[in-house]
Parts: C-alpha cells; sequence; structure tokens
C-alpha cells in the first residue's frame, strides 16, 4: 500500500484534504525505519504461521491431522468437563479491543430488516448485530478456529455458513493454517449451528473434500437452494434434499467466485484460468474467455465476478495477474456477448492491488452500486469505483485518521449491499459501512465488540487494566480500562505489531515494534510520538516477528551507570538522613531521592550513584544486542553486541535481570548482564550457554520463574513433534538438563508459555486450540475451553511477576493475548492484598520478600531468598517445622539491601512442611515450603 495517490477530479482532492484534516488531529504519528514498513505484509504473515503450525514430517500444513487433533481435544474437553477443581475452574476477563475488529470475509444483513446483521473472521467465530452493526456478540455454537469464507441467507431465512478460504491459502506454499470444514448452517437465527449433510446423510466437510467455500448466494428462484463456489467446483445445494449438483458445462475444480443475478436467470462463474456464464437460471454454463475482439481475456490469477443487481446486461470480472496485480477490470453491457476493459490509470499507485508488490489473490472483491448498473465498487488494498459510466477514482483512504468519513481499513474482502445506499464492508480491520448519496461515499467503522483481533505479543504494566498488544493488520493497540467503553482500544503504532513493553518505571511510557525489525518508543505512548530508537545496529534485520524485551528494577545495588553531585549550597550543615531528591539520567522523568549518608558541610558535595537498572534485548536476525538507555528519551541509545549466532523466536530476562534466555534452536542463556554497565563489560562478564531441547528442532516460547532463574520452561510449535512443553531445574548450570512434561497434552502446536504467580507448578500454554494449564507440574492439561476460553490460537502470555510491596495494583494476574479474540486475563492467582489497602504505605511497612526455591525441595540443597527494600539487620534465619521447632539455622549477618541468598542443607530433614522465618527491626516475616 502506497501513500501517494493519484488524483481524479476535484471530488478526491475534496477527499484527501478533508483527511488530511482529520489525520492531523487523531492519528498517531510515528518515524518509520523505512517507506515500506508504514503496510501489513500478509505473505510474511502467512510464511509465519506455515512455520508455526506446519507438519514437522512433511514442513507442510496438513489439515487432515489439523482436524483429527481438533476433534480428539473436543473429547478431551468433554471429558474435562466433568471435574471442576483445579486449573477446571478458572475464570477470564475479557480486556477488548471493542473497537478494533479483524479479517473478515463475510458481512450481510437482513434484507427486509437491515438492523440484523451477521459477520464472522478468518479465526474468531461467527457474530451477530441487533442493531444495525452498532454492537455484536459472538455466536457460542460455531468453531472459534475456523475460516469463514462466505455466507448468506436463504429465502426461507436459514443462514448457511461456508467455511475455508482459498485465498488463506491454507495449504499453498505461503499457508496460513486457518482452514474450513465444510458447510454450516443454522435455522434458529444462530443459536445453533449444525453441519450440513448431501441426499445419503455424508457430511459436507473436509473429510469428504468440502474443505472450500469461497462464495455463497442464495437462489432467488428457490427458498430452499444456494450456488456455492468451492473446492469441488461450482454447485446448486438443496438443503432441503441434500442434493449438490454440479450443473451441465461447469467445471469441478476448485472455483473462486460465483454472481447471480436478480431474478436467478443470469450466473456467472470464477476459475484460476476460465469464466462461465449461465444465461437459463444455471442449468447449462458455458466458458466464455476467448482471445478474439469483444471477447474477455482468460484469467492468469484470482478473479471476481459481480452482476447489477437493476440490469443483468452489466456484469463485471475484476483480474489479477499472476504476480498479484491489477490485469484489468472488465465489463459487458449485452449480458457477456461483448466485453470491454475499463482505462485504468497506469503506476503503482493506482492499482488497487499494489502492496509491496500485489496481492490481487489475498483481497480481491466488486459489486455494482444498486441503481447504476455503469457503475461498480472494488475492493483490494483500497476501495474504488469504475465500470463504462465511470472513471476509475479512489473513494475510499487506508492512511487517513480512523475518525475521518473517508477511512477504510486496507485488504478488503467483502462487500455487501444492506440496501439501496448502505454498503457492508468485511476487510483486516473489520468492518465498516459506506453510505451513498448517489454522488459520494463516507464511510464508519462498524467493530463495536467485533473483537477478533489478532495478537502476536502483549504488554501489561502496574494497573491492572491496562494492556497492549501488536496485532496483524491492525498496528499496536492500548487499552487502559478507562472512560465510557473501558475495553477500547487506542492504536498508537500502524503497520503490523510485534514486540512490545510497556513501562513500569514510567507510567505512559512503551516500546513497540513492525516487522523487520523496526523498534519504536514513546515516553507518552497515548500521543502516538513514537520514533525509531534502535537503528540498523547488525548486519541483518530482524525476521517478520520483531523480537526485543525490557527488563527493569529500581533500586540495583549493582548498578554504576550514572554518578550524580550534590552540592550544599546552604549555610548550614544538611544533617545525615536529609533526603536530596533528582531526575534519573536512566529513564528520562524518573524522580528519584537519596538519603545523606553523613552530615555533610556547607558548599560539601557527595557523589551517589542512580540505582536505575534498565535492560532492552533486541534480536536483529542472527545477533542479539543490548542497551542500557531505552527509557533514556533524550539520547540515541548505545547497543552492544551480547550473543551472535543466535536464532531467536522469543527472549525472556529473568527476575533479577541477570540471565537472558532466548527460545530458537534450543535455549540460549547469556548471564552476566548486571555486570553490564557499558561495552567494555561485555567481555569478561557475559557468558553464552546452548542448550538443545528435546532431541533438536525450533522453539517458540521460554519463561522464567520468579523465585528461582533455574527453573525455566520452553515450548515447540508445529504438529508430529511429539513432545512440546520441556522443564529444567538446572537452566543455571553449564549443561542445563531440559525434560518433557507434556502429560496428557495433545501434539499440537505450542506458541507461549508462562508462570504462574510465584508457583512453579502452576503453568500457562498458548496453543493453536486455545489456552492450557497445568497445575501439577505439567502431568494434567485441561483446555480452558471447560472455562468458557475460546478455542483461536495464543500467541503470548504475560504474568505480572512483581509484587503488591513494588506498587503494583495486579501482582500475579496473567494476561492472555489470542490470536483472533483479543486480550483476556485471569485474577485467580494474585495474592490477597495485604494491609494496609494504600500500597504506599505498604511500601513504608512491608519491604521484604522471603522465598525457598526450588519449592517443592526434591534434592539436598535449597535456596532461601530475601530480598529488601532498605537496608534492615538480622542476625539469623530461622528454618522451623509446624511445631515452631527451629530445625536448622542460617547466619544473616551479611544481610544486604536488595536481594540475598542463602544456600541451606536439607538432607538430614524429615519430608513435610516448613518455614523459613527471619525477624527484623521492622517484623518479622515468613515463608512457607515442602521438603519432599
Amino acid at each position: 500500500m502506497r501513500k501517494n495517490i493519484l488524483v481524479f477530479g476535484v471530488s478526491l482532492a475534496a477527499v484527501v484534504t478533508v483527511a488530511v484534516l482529520f489525520s492531523k488531529s487523531g492519528e498517531t504519528t510515528y518515524t518509520p525505519r523505512s517507506t515500506e514498513n508504514s503496510t501489513e505484509r500478509i505473505k510474511e504473515a502467512q510464511e509465519y504461521y506455515k512455520f508455526l503450525k506446519a507438519d514437522r514430517k512433511t514442513g507442510e500444513i496438513n489439515q487432515e491431522l489439523m482436524l483429527e487433533k481438533r476433534n480428539e481435544i473436543t473429547q478431551q474437553i468433554n471429558a474435562q468437563l466433568q471435574s471442576r477443581d483445579g486449573s477446571a475452574n478458572l475464570s477470564y476477563i475479557e480486556m477488548g479491543p471493542s473497537n478494533v475488529g479483524g479479517r473478515s470475509r463475510a458481512v450481510f444483513a437482513y434484507e427486509e430488516n437491515t438492523n440484523i446483521m451477521f459477520a464472522s473472521s478468518v479465526s474468531g467465530g461467527v457474530w451477530k448485530s441487533t442493531d444495525a452493526g452498532g454492537s455484536w456478540t459472538k455466536l457460542p455454537d460455531f468453531d472459534d478456529n475456523l475460516v469463514v469464507g462466505s455466507m448468506d441467507r436463504l429465502g426461507n431465512g436459514w443462514i448457511v455458513v461456508g467455511t475455508g478460504s482459498t485465498f488463506e491459502r491454507p495449504n499453498g506454499n505461503e499457508g496460513s493454517g486457518f482452514f474450513g470444514n465444510g458447510l454450516f448452517i443454522t435455522k434458529d437465527e444462530g443459536l445453533t449451528f449444525e453441519l450440513v449433510s448431501d441426499d445419503s446423510d455424508t457430511p459436507v466437510d473436509f473429510d469428504n473434500g468440502w474443505g472450500v467455500f469461497n462464495r455463497i448466494k442464495a437462489d432467488p428462484l428457490n427458498d430452499n437452494m444456494a450456488w456455492a463456489a468451492t473446492s469441488k467446483g461450482l454447485r446448486r445445494i438443496n438443503f432441503t434434499s441434500g442434493e449438490l449438483e454440479l450443473p451441465s458445462g461447469a467445471s469441478g475444480n476448485v472455483c473462486y467466485d460465483v454472481a447471480v443475478s436478480s431474478d436467478g436467470a443470469t450466473i456467472l462463474t470464477a476459475y484460476a484460468n476460465a469464466i462461465a456464464l449461465s444465461v437459463d437460471s444455471g442449468n447449462t454454463f458455458t466458458f466464455i474467455n476467448g482471445s478474439g475482439p469483444g471477447q474477455l481475456k482468460f484469467p492468469q490469477g484470482r478473479t471476481t465476478l459481480a452482476i447489477s443487481p437493476d440490469d443483468d446486461n452489466y456484469m463485471y470480472a475484476l483480474m489479477a495477474t499472476s504476480n498479484e496485480r491489477l490485469d484489468g477490470l472488465f465489463y459487458t453491457t449485452d449480458k457477456g456477448a461483448t466485453w470491454t476493459q475499463a482505462n485504468w490509470p497506469a503506476g503503482d499507485e493506482n492499482d488497487l492491488f499494489v502492496s509491496l508488490g500485489g496481492q490481487g489473490f489475498y483481497d480481491n472483491v466488486i459489486t455494482v452500486i444498486p441503481g447504476e448498473p455503469g457503475v461498480a465498487v472494488m475492493g483490494g488494498v483500497t476501495l474504488w469505483k469504475a465500470g463504462p459510466m465511470q472513471q476509475p477514482i479512489q473513494i475510499a483512504l487506508n492512511f487517513a485518521s480512523v475518525f475521518s468519513p473517508f477511512y477504510v481499513h486496507s485488504d478488503i474482502h467483502s462487500l455487501t449491499w444492506a440496501d439501496n445506499n448502505t454498503l457492508l464492508i468485511g476487510c483486516d480491520g473489520g468492518i465498516h459501512e459506506g453510505n451513498y448519496d448517489g454522488s459520494f461515499f463516507t464511510f464508519s467503522l462498524r467493530n463495536n465488540g467485533f473483537n477478533v483481533t489478532q495478537f502476536y505479543e502483549i504488554a501489561i504494566d502496574n494497573e491492572l487494566d491496562n494492556i497492549m498488544g501488536g496485532t496483524q493488520d491492525n498496528g499496536t493497540q492500548f487499552v487502559d480500562g478507562e472512560g465510557f467503553d473501558p475495553q477500547s482500544a487506542v492504536r498508537v503504532i500502524g503497520g503490523d505489531g510485534f514486540a512490545c513493553d510497556l513501562s513500569h518505571l514510567l507510567p505512559g511510557a512503551g516500546i513497540g515494534s513492525v516487522y523487520n525489525g523496526d523498534f519504536r518508543r514513546a515516553r507518552d505512548i497515548t500521543t502516538g510520538n513514537f520514533s525509531n530508537f534502535v537503528g540498523d545496529i547488525g548486519t541483518n534485520f530482524g525476521g517478520f516477528n520483531t523480537l526485543g524485551r525490557l527488563f527493569e528494577y529500581p533500586n540495583e545495588p549493582l548498578a554504576r551507570g550514572h554518578v550524580y553531585t550534590f552540592k550544599n549550597e546552604t549555610n548550614q550543615p544538611l544533617p545525615k538522613g536529609t533526603t536530596v531528591t533528582f531526575d534519573s539520567k536512566v529513564a528520562t522523568g524518573l524522580a528519584l531521592e537519596y538519603e545523606l549518608e553523613e552530615d555533610l558541610a556547607p558548599n560539601g558535595t557527595v557523589d551517589y550513584n542512580d540505582p536505575t537498572s534498565v535492560l532492552y534485548a533486541v534480536d536483529e536476525g542472527t545477533s542479539i544486542y543490548v542497551t542500557r538507555e531505552a527509557l533514556n528519551f533524550e539520547t540515541q541509545p548505545d547497543f552492544w553486541l551480547v550473543a551472535d549466532n543466535v536464532f531467536s523466536n522469543q527472549l525472556e530476562f529473568d527476575f533479577l535481570g541477570n540471565h537472558l534466555f532466548s527460545a530458537g534452536f534450543g535455549v540460549t542463556r547469556i548471564s552476566g548482564l548486571r555486570n553490564v554497565w557499558e561495552e567494555s563489560d561485555v567481555t569478561g562478564n557475559v557468558t553464552v550457554t546452548r542448550t538443545t531441547v528435546g532431541g533438536g528442532g525450533v522453539l517458540t516460547d521460554v519463561a522464567v520463574n520468579k523465585l528461582d532463574p533455574n527453573i525455566v520452561v520452553a515450548v515447540k510449535p508445529g504438529y508430529n513433534v511429539g513432545n512440546h512443553v520441556f522443564l529444567s531445574t538446572n537452566a543455571l548450570s553449564s549443561n542445563p538438563v531440559y525434560t518433557s512434561i507434556d502429560g496428557d497434552l495433545p501434539d499440537i502446536p505450542v506458541y507461549a508459555v508462562d508462570f504462574a504467580y510465584e508457583d512453579p507448578t502452576t503453568i500457562f500454554l498458548g496453543t493453536e486450540e486455545g489456552l492450557y494449564v497445568t497445575t501439577d507440574g505439567g502431568q494434567t492439561w485441561v483446555n480452558q475451553a471447560v472455562n468458557g476460553f475460546d478455542r483461536v490460537p495464543i500467541f503470548d502470555i504475560r504474568t505480572q511477576r512483581r509484587s503488591w510491596r513494588d506498587s503494583v495494583a495486579n501482582p500475579g494476574a496473567t494476561y492472555i493475548g489470542t490470536h483472533g479474540r483479543g486480550f483476556f486475563r485471569t485474577e485467580d492467582f494474585m495474592p490477597p492484598e495485604p494491609p494496609p489497602n494504600n500500597i504506599s504505605e505498604i511500601n513504608k511497612v512491608n519491604n521484604v520478600q522471603l522465598a525457598v526455591f526450588p519449592n517443592p525441595v526434591v534434592n539436598d540443597i535449597a535456596t532461601l531468598r530475601l530480598e529488601t527494600k532498605g537496608e534492615f539487620k538480622a542476625d539469623v534465619l530461622n528454618i522451623m517445622n509446624l511445631n515452631g521447632q527451629v530445625v536448622q539455622s542460617i547466619d544473616a549477618r551479611n544481610l544486604q539491601p536488595r536481594a540475598n541468598e542463602f544456600k541451606f542443607n536439607v538432607s538430614e530433614l524429615p519430608a513435610g512442611i516448613y518455614m523459613a522465618n527471619v525477624t527484623l527491626e521492622k517484623g518479622t516475616y515468613s515463608t512457607k515450603f515442602i521438603k519432599k
């Protein structure tokens, strides 16, 4: 998609002017690394999906195997519904975005009551509106993980849903993995759906060759029938008898499109290399392509069709070339006797299929304006109108503000008239409505509640309702839980979105990204004023899924990045304990305090360090770099190479920021980062350890337990892999061991993983078939469909690892970024809020965290970790049994601020439950652990 639009006539010039005015007031801005990064890249996305979902034995999408596993999981879920304990009894809160939408290939309204609308998505189900698209409700009985290629309503009121889409490339070289499973029908306006069977009672599904329904059109001549462009050619389907007729002269090859005249007499249908016409209500078809004068040329790529609802002499064919650019708009005014090609203006900026190359196979659709047989509306990357009575002209802008009346999201798939003046548009941005006054179109979004957004990665901060995520096709979206609609999102970055982080230290600050290693940051993300801050630091850009990860900690004893000098400019000595305030140079706008350790004489000076620790790690293709300046918005950060020859799919820091784990070809651990404060520190401090996991192959994610960085879990994508989830309890050793904990998990792709709060035995998995949770360390996994969670792909999971005393309102909350149903969270593992309720008071009183790991302790040696925010004195840490008897004491006289770790031997302790106890001057603190 290009921003340079060749304008025809005064009318579009006025449109452009208005849109620019709207853009200045409402659109987010950013400085792209290159102009090509301002558009979505569907082909790269499809390749990425294929990588994630392929059968590892063949390297291709195996739809039969995917459906087999889906049926297996359905049976497992039905069995798990009988159990209502552990992870089978969790709850989830939908967080939006309620106003964004996602890719839709089908939307229509009732002819007699246009307030009633149905829409669908490529992953997220079928939805219904009863207020003309003002709000949407998901229909629970339809499989959320099936592509809906087309829908229509029969004359008898039944709604037909055709799944599968050739144009999602489910099995091709750029396979998306989103596929169909036949033909469905609802006879009760969406309450229930049933799989259609033919006249021999055989299901019309993938197992029987019905994998694709590209277009469905109700037959005007029979209330029980429809025409369907399917994987088995053009079919006339009788939904009462089950007959699926292949008409005389029609082809049984994959059919791309079908158009039907209002009276049912004229039918036009398209295939990959031919177009057929019937003028006898579909009884016979004739192929009409030729190379002579006035003949319709043979298609080279995808062709879509339209017939005027007012005069079937006017028919249209919108053709793409084999390389998916515009081949031409062709029309007839004499019912196909002669065809003419529209005089389309030259240049890429006028090619409605151009987006970094062509994509006329992916998005290609056409309709005729009611009452104007000579004017058609066409959708590709952008929206145009043309015809024998209309010079080609662009009628919508895909880079305008979302508030502009001329904005329509890029990549249009569906055009349906609700009435003679209302056009419903299904696109990669969800649903738009176009209002036509006889001369011009104006457009508005109709996405309220249509939450089918596809997230790649998510970010969280200190607030319970705040979440940000990078999406396919819809930029980077931020939800703050406030306002009239708390699930409404603000798009803060355009393009496809990937790695993102929200700052805990600087409320409102954040980092986002676009494909191919394009990283952006903003001090206030809601302004949209993001700027590039990584630059070309390596020899390669990152891959399609840009990778980065932020680490922050406010009080690092080892910090030595910035030294400040304070001078006592008063005439009086400043006593010990006086508080000095200053602004951090590590995090711009962060106010810090320093307490004088000795009396300071007049004109005396004292030097002190900024204790703020910030690390940002990025993947640049085959190398990993870090910077300490990601939140210093007053400088262009310097990045330092810490690991080379590393392929990554995800990065994750441990809780102290000393170890960075990369999931790629195995797990790569980069250690010693707490000692790296300038580039020269890398040599001599940083070590890189590479570990093959599960016999080899690619990993998609890695998670580190908060309390013990030795406990790490990594996961694998793909089908036919065998084991997908691997746990290490010695991840910091020179030779880590990762053991499968798949338990009863089906052999399905796993994309995301994280631990629950401070619990190494409770783990969340994001899979192709939804969310799985174990509460017993991986022995049993429960698909959260038993708790009403939709079975859509999940690409990212994040748990808030900070505690109440870190001034967070969401400790232990786990957030889920789905690829088709937006954001969710669960609060089931949040710790109880300690008194007093005011978090600032908690920090004054409860400045201690105590933990034993691993927990349960299964070996001879355990570690007790004591973390403080201030300077406390203690003599001993006691290990006590449940009778209150001290069974072991640990010397704690060298207690330091922040993190302290003490090793102790439990080999002589009987199995059971114990308490670790420490008494400080401000209170006594305890934690429980289990000795096995």
